[in-house]
């Protein structure tokens, strides 16, 4: 996003696998003053917290081999889960105009799925992203980080 300014009324989604805090610009596209519109939770405990003990094994009709199944990613399932919450309610947000430009804010990883899973109507009022997970920080220092893009 460097080079992109944040845009006075502008909406910022700041994302993890597991909290979303919905920020709004109410300084102008040099000046950040962030301020908390809603949160969104999601309780996704680790992937050994979630499954079984020991992943499955298959075994083969014609002679003795057998084979071990993976693990199912329960944490990973779990996020993408919450990127579909995410881009739903920004969608039902985009159609009732609570928002016009969107900076999306999250991981590499949960900035792809979101970018999948987001309807033509909230990637069409995207100015920015940045590929950082800062829903651990304060909105002050989120700020700060927004400000150096």
């Amino acid at each position: 996003m460097t080079g992109v300014r944040i845009p006075y009324n502008a909406l910022v989604v700041v994302a993890d696998g597991t909290k979303a805090l919905f920020l709004r610009n109410k300084g102008d596209g040099a000046h950040l003053d962030l301020a908390v519109d809603d949160v969104m939770t999601q309780d996704n405990p680790p992937t050994r917290e979630q499954g079984a003990d020991q992943p499955g094994r298959s075994g083969n009709s014609v002679g003795s081999h057998r084979s071990a199944m993976e693990q199912t990613d329960f944490k990973t399932l779990g996020e993408e889960k919450f990127a579909v919450e995410i881009a739903e309610k920004l969608y039902k947000g985009a159609n009732k105009n609570v928002y016009d430009q969107l900076v999306l804010v999250a991981g590499p990883n949960l900035l792809g799925v979101l970018r999948r899973e987001l309807h033509q109507e909230v990637t069409r009022r995207i100015v920015g992203e940045v590929p950082k997970t800062l829903t651990g920080h304060d909105v002050g220092d989120i700020e700060k980080v927004l400000r150096v893009h």
